[in-house]
């Protein structure tokens, strides 16, 4: 999955549209976006954490801390 899909792919999990209602869950795009980055920065400290993550998958999860800061 590309940088770019799962930032928007983490945002949208937090910030969804109740199908029965039509408005979205009572959280506003940017704390979803908040949620997504708390997310991604646990993910990122856990891959520190661990040497035999590092490298690729920590670079992936940067990448996509960057997609968030940017939408």
């Amino acid at each position: 999955m590309t940088h770019k899909k799962q930032a928007k792919e983490l945002i949208d999990s937090f910030h969804q549209l109740d199908p029965d209602t039509d408005s979205y869950n009572g959280i506003t795009f940017q704390l979803a976006k908040e949620c997504a980055l708390l997310c991604v920065n646990r993910i990122i400290a856990a891959v520190e954490s661990d040497w035999a993550f590092m490298g690729k998958r920590q670079e992936y999860w940067r990448e996509v801390k960057k997609e968030i800061e940017k939408i």
